[in-house]
């Protein structure tokens, strides 16, 4: 069949459905007549060849019920039949709607939001050009150190930073008290960071002279400077020292914190011995130079650190950063809370399997309410496959969970664990369990249980009927009816299709 006769067929199928059940019936009857005529003319009475022609073919409303199954777009009606039964199902039930929902919202929601945490923090890399090459020295270091790490590093680009520090911007209005970060010139070029707006610092802007730059933060500039594309160029009193601005971060950029308002050059002038050695001590990072490794870094920074501490213009002792190591960047950014991030998320997963056994308990428990009725559609001929997706429909919340109470559905009777009585044993239930309730959340149950009990067969169906009071043969012609199905007859009349 073409595409576009499918097409025809589903279309014809999902929205002219009264016509097409019309079409159906009248196909089937008749071939159901053509069958009883034939038996007249054989010398037949007309009421046994009616019984024996509807027998012959499977029955009038078995053999639509065939050809509806095979129908194209019979798994979008049902689907839209589940979900409404669903509806129906909960609406009738609002408390156990209230309790299924609250339970697995507060699982499922707590166990997004800790995830996206997680994925945040843990999973994702920096947002910086070959993440993996940055790192962190270990330790804190004065101007002066940091410049011999930096000339003398085969291995690693190393810039230094002070972060948080309290800047006074002025001459703009109102003054405003900002957080800014101190920087070398080559700290943005080494994260491979660039400005929205304008450019970074240079190589060198960092000695008396060429330092009294500003870089400001893409919030800075949109709240007090709205946004101003003419803002690069402009002088800014920074703590009383005209300031040019070259540049504005994007949006995305914060570092060594989102708090940092604005970032100026450190001031690196060997001359002043005391600023250049005894203060300002920070930390520092840097990027992996190409072919080195952290191994081979890390070899090479105590032998700097042992050089850096005989430049110092006053005595230093021998162990000083003596632990200092070389770190991956976002290691070293996230160890603090990389443990107890995933202390958390592995609580809120406890907290979803509760919920989620709750729930199954809830479903347990109407599943015993609900025996008079899956009984009821039983005798009236259902299907495993309707009882399944009755049972385990999406509205119903059985697709994930009532799984679990099918494990002896799983369990041949051959190899043990089953009791007289056709339920499995303590023993062999708990052992299949988890990997029942695993698979109903992947997929939902194939198979329907009543309260744990094993297949639908006909002994736990006329037990059901019989409690519920529901009879399941009437009589002997409805029993014929039920069992003389022929699907080589019935699939002539599927042409309607």
């Amino acid at each position: 069949m073409s595409l576009t006769s499918r097409t025809s067929s589903l279309l014809r199928n999902l929205f002219r459905k009264d016509r097409v059940e019309r079409d159906l019936d009248l196909e089937v009857r008749g071939y159901v007549e053509m069958l009883e005529a034939d038996k007249v003319t054989a010398g037949m009475g007309r009421a046994e060849a009616h019984r024996e022609a509807v027998l012959e073919s499977g029955g009038l409303e078995q053999v639509k019920e065939q050809v509806r199954e095979v129908r194209i777009g019979n798994l979008l009606e049902n689907l839209w039949q589940d979900l409404r039964h669903g509806c129906r199902t909960l609406a009738r039930n609002p408390g156990f709607t209230a309790v299924a929902v609250v339970s697995l919202a507060l699982g499922i929601g707590g166990n997004s939001a800790m995830f996206s945490i997680v994925n945040g923090v843990l999973l994702q890399p920096l947002p910086y050009p070959a993440p993996e090459r940055l790192i962190r020295v270990t330790g804190y270091y004065p101007k002066g150190a940091l410049e011999v790490l930096r000339q003398d590093s085969r291995t690693m680009d190393i810039a230094g930073y002070q972060p948080g520090s309290e800047m006074n911007l002025t001459g703009q209005g109102e003054a405003l008290r900002l957080e800014g970060a101190t920087v070398s010139a080559n700290f943005f070029s080494i994260l491979g960071a660039q400005a929205g707006i304008g450019r970074t610092f240079e190589v060198g802007e960092d000695v008396p002279g060429r330092d009294r730059l500003a870089i400001l933060s893409h919030a800075l500039w949109q709240k007090k400077f709205g946004a101003d594309p003419a803002i690069v160029g402009r002088m800014l009193a920074i703590d009383g020292v005209n300031r040019e601005v070259v540049g504005v971060m994007p949006a995305g950029f914060g570092f060594p914190s989102f708090e940092e308002q604005l970032w100026v050059p450190l001031r690196m002038d060997s001359r002043e011995a005391e600023d250049f050695w005894g203060k300002g001590f920070m930390p520092a990072l840097g990027r992996l130079r190409p072919g080195a490794n952290i191994a081979q870094a890390q070899n090479e920074l105590r032998p700097l650190i042992a050089r850096a501490i005989t430049r110092f213009s006053y005595p230093m002792a021998r162990t000083w950063n003596a632990d200092a190591a070389v770190l991956s960047l976002q290691e070293d950014l996230v160890h603090d809370v990389r443990r107890k991030l995933i202390l958390l998320l592995c609580a809120m997963g406890f907290v979803l399997l509760i919920a989620c056994a709750n729930v199954a308990s809830l479903l347990l428990s109407r599943s015993v309410a609900r025996a008079k009725e899956i009984a009821l559609r039983v005798s009236l001929g259902a299907s495993r496959l309707a009882i399944a997706r009755i049972r385990g429909s999406a509205g119903d919340f059985k697709r994930a969970y009532f799984r679990t109470c099918s494990g002896a559905d799983r369990i041949p009777r051959e190899s043990g664990g089953i009791d007289q009585n056709g339920r499995p044993t303590i023993e062999r239930w708990g052992g299949s369990s988890a990997a029942q309730f695993a698979g109903g959340v992947r997929g939902g149950s194939n198979r329907c249980i009543i309260g744990g009990r094993g297949p639908l067969d006909q002994e736990s169906v006329a037990a059901d009927a019989s409690e519920s009071g529901v009879s399941t043969g009437a009589d002997s012609y409805g029993e014929d009816l039920s069992q003389s199905v022929s699907l080589q007859r019935a699939s002539r009349v599927r042409g309607v299709l």
